[in-house]
């Protein structure tokens, strides 16, 4: 049975904090892929509404209505 040297514990402990941050920037670049994603489809909303008013107003100046 082999001891342990004096800085075996320590090095454990850094690789477990190595192994914890490894998962916390995983999740944190999945989080931000997220966020990246929901904001892409936000963009798509707002351009496709601001189309839509803009046709519509469009559509009411042509037929000879007033806009205020």
């Amino acid at each position: 049975m082999s001891s342990l040297s004096s800085s075996d514990p320590h090095k454990l402990d850094l690789m477990a904090e190595n192994s914890s941050l490894k998962v916390k920037l995983a999740k944190a670049e999945k989080s931000l892929r997220d966020s990246e994603e929901r904001l892409g489809i936000a963009e798509v909303c707002s351009t496709a509404f601001i189309t839509v008013l803009s046709t519509l107003w469009l559509m009411v100046i042509l037929i000879g209505g007033t806009v205020s």
